[in-house]
């Protein structure tokens, strides 16, 4: 019996489970040139610091971000995803992996645009020791939009689990009622 109990426990926290991951994927282009397909470009030369904008989703979402050279060496060093309200820093380091094609991923609250920032450097040098350019990078951002069935399933899942609960508890309140009379 108690098998059958862990099967079901099993059956429910998977169907919970697998509510999150299903979804939609949402490329996202910033608002403004130097867009090419699902990914958009930028020129830049020296050190760099640039800007790009995006609108607002639809729900809070967790946005998937990667910024890689394309042409000339380019180093990322620091990018922030930012709101009116919050931001969120990322910092890259050698010892961290390759500084020319990096990922990283944050939360967007709904209906609030956000904007990326991108603090990086062209890798070959000139005679004077600074970074000379230009240099073309390019980035993906993509958003894990949760879709409304995914909310019902979840809620699904979470009732089945709270029955389940609920079931046993009165089994177990009808067994010691039973055990002392």
């Amino acid at each position: 019996m108690k098998l059958k109990n862990m099967l079901i426990a099993a059956t429910l926290a998977a169907s919970t489970t697998a509510s999150f991951a299903v979804g939609s994927e949402l490329t996202l282009n910033p608002v403004g040139p130097n867009l090419f397909g699902a990914v958009f470009t930028q020129t830049s030369t020296g050190f760099f610091t640039d800007t790009f904008e995006f609108a607002a989703l639809p729900a809070a979402s967790t946005v998937f971000v990667t910024l890689s050279s394309l042409f000339g060496p380019a180093n990322f060093f620091v990018a922030e995803i930012a709101t009116a309200t919050s931001s969120e820093t990322f910092s890259f380091f050698p010892e961290d992996g390759r500084l020319d094609l990096v990922s990283f991923q944050a939360t967007v609250a709904a209906a609030t645009p956000f904007q990326l920032t991108v603090l990086g450097a062209a890798t070959a040098l000139g005679a004077d020791g600074f970074p000379v350019g230009p240099v073309i990078y390019s980035g993906a951002v993509i958003a894990a939009v949760p879709e409304l069935e995914t909310y019902a399933l979840m809620l699904l899942g979470l009732l089945g689990v709270a029955a389940t609960v609920s079931h046993q508890q009165r089994r177990a309140q009808a067994h010691d009622a039973t055990a002392i009379a």
